[in-house]
């Protein structure tokens, strides 16, 4: 029998597979083209009858184009390229074990990766089956508007009806989780136990969400992997940005009506060296996410969060890992590569370099720009979890994901994104990375992974039977968790590095920035 459950604007009909009820690209939101361009999200039209929500919604507006190493080495992070795109995005899909109010399963809400620009909630990486199945969970993904469509600020000059248009891609997300609370019931879940989890930019998004105050009270557990963010785009940084746009397009402030009048692909074409970022303006984001302290919005939510051993080979992927031939070509590649994590010019990358070879005195180039490039991820990670667990209402729990890929000559070990597949217990979908070596633990690694993240879920700690005590982080042991075929937990790890990072912040202002030479 096919399962039908009604919703707040009508009746959906999904699938069973696998011991579990799919439901893709059921709406949570309106069209955001024309007049509700760069407005905040209304609720989606009611409709008769019974809709089918049996293929995945289309995603957002976006440049998505990736180069051939790129779309090999992460071969299932996103949709295909010529997967349908469209301003009426703001779409969810839900994988349950069992549909009905007596349930009451821990819902978990991902949060895709792609920064704020690119992406989709639907990838092979992430689809929902087995995470639903044998985490018994409620596990939800969802589409919402990206680059300018979600973050062009157009406050200072067009007035309060344009206030919040710097966040509007991050307001869709509340949309979505006041969708949940709504009617998650009827799916199996529990609305009063939603843990949001996302990676790289999807961990930006869940950073982001703890500060917003139309958030709260909307999800009750944080787990952000490989995506801290401290800062976002400062007002006075979007609105230059914002004339630039105007200025590309012929438009005057006084005219912004016509950017509602626009195709949408007048807009992705826009030339430009910026990449729009949330704002701290408006009710929507009255502060930075973590500066100069873990927001009080947000105290009560327990956090789980991390990095991998290697987050920065990522930004190889598009020539392979490099061959970096001395100082100078470094130096380039770092401003080029982080600029937008608070290396802003030559002098901080230089203060990295000497850094990183007083730690590391006989590594290449190439490895110091690996080396370097991780600990920012690293150290921004650190920042953030210092600041919830000085807090001190809540507890973070603190992992480095070490596992690295033997294909490619082993060149990406333990890149940023690679743990995704584990979470979602989708190994699977990543046989690019083992298929002549697939060591048997592979599967208990994703086991181990995703019961953990289940774990949190139901309870608000990630320790269970198949590894180690996992301890909550603290300034004075820093607690982690190392997952990897052998997990164990240790005390500071990287603990020189980290020392000589902190010396730097004054100068590395751990943020965003909205700008992006490369």
């Amino acid at each position: 029998m096919e399962p039908i459950v009604a919703t707040t604007s009508g009746k959906v009909r999904g699938a069973s597979a696998k011991g579990v009820y799919v439901f893709k690209g059921v709406p949570y939101g309106a069209s955001t083209a024309g007049e509700n361009r760069f407005m905040p999200p209304v609720r989606p039209p009611q409709w008769d009858g019974v809709r089918d929500a049996l293929q995945y919604g289309p995603m957002a507006m976006q440049n998505a184009h990736r180069d051939r190493t790129y779309r090999r080495v992460l071969h299932g992070i996103y949709p295909e390229v010529n997967y349908p795109m469209s301003e009426d995005c703001l779409s969810l899909n839900i994988w349950s074990p069992e549909l009905g109010r007596e349930n009451k399963r821990p819902v978990m809400v991902w949060l895709h990766p792609g920064g704020f620009d690119i992406g989709a909630g639907n990838s092979d990486w992430s689809e929902g089956t087995n995470l639903a199945r044998k985490g018994d969970v409620v596990v939800v993904s969802l589409n919402h508007r990206l680059d300018i469509f979600g973050f062009l600020y157009l406050g200072d000059m067009a007035g309060a009806r344009y206030q919040e248009s710097g966040n509007v891609g991050m307001l869709d997300i509340v949309a979505a989780l006041t969708w949940v609370q709504e009617n998650i019931s009827d799916f199996g879940g529990d609305p009063k136990n939603v843990t949001l989890f996302g990676e790289s930019g999807g961990g930006g998004k869940v950073s982001v969400l703890m500060a917003m105050p139309a958030a709260k009270g909307l999800f009750h557990k944080a787990i952000i992997q490989s995506g801290a963010l401290i800062r976002a785009t400062p007002r006075e940084e979007a609105t230059p940005l914002t004339l630039g746009v105007l200025e590309k397009l012929g438009i005057t402030p006084g005219d912004i009506s016509k950017l509602h009048q626009l195709p949408p692909e007048a807009l992705l074409a826009i030339p430009r060296k910026y990449k729009v970022r949330p704002v701290v303006a408006g009710r929507s984001l009255p502060r930075h996410p973590f500066d100069p302290d873990a927001p009080a919005v947000s105290a009560e939510v327990p956090m789980l969060m991390g990095t991998t051993g290697n987050e920065a080979t990522y930004y190889c992927l598009s020539d392979s890992v490099p061959l970096l031939n001395d100082t100078n070509t470094l130096r380039r590649r770092l401003v080029e590569s982080f600029h937008n994590f608070g290396v802003a010019d030559n002098a901080v990358a230089d203060a990295l370099i000497k850094i990183n070879h007083a730690l590391y005195p006989t590594m290449s180039p190439t490895e110091a720009f690996i080396s370097i490039g991780t600990g920012i991820f690293f150290d921004d990670a650190t920042i953030q979890a210092q600041a919830k667990a000085a807090a001190g209402k809540a507890p973070v729990f603190m992992y480095l994901f070490t596992w690295e890929a033997p294909e490619y000559t082993g060149s990406y070990k333990s890149c940023h994104t690679f743990e995704i597949p584990f979470v979602f217990d989708n190994v699977h979908a990543a046989p690019q990375w083992y298929e002549s070596k697939r060591d048997p633990r592979l599967d208990e690694l994703a086991t181990t992974l995703s019961k953990a993240w289940a774990t949190f879920a139901h309870r608000g700690d990630p320790s269970h039977s198949h590894m180690p005590q996992w301890s909550p982080y603290t300034a004075n042991e820093r607690a982690t968790m190392i997952l990897d075929y052998a997990c164990r937990s240790v005390l500071d790890p990287k603990r020189e590095q980290r020392l000589e990072f902190e010396k730097l912040r004054s100068v590395r202002v751990p943020r965003f920035t909205t700008i992006n030479p490369s």
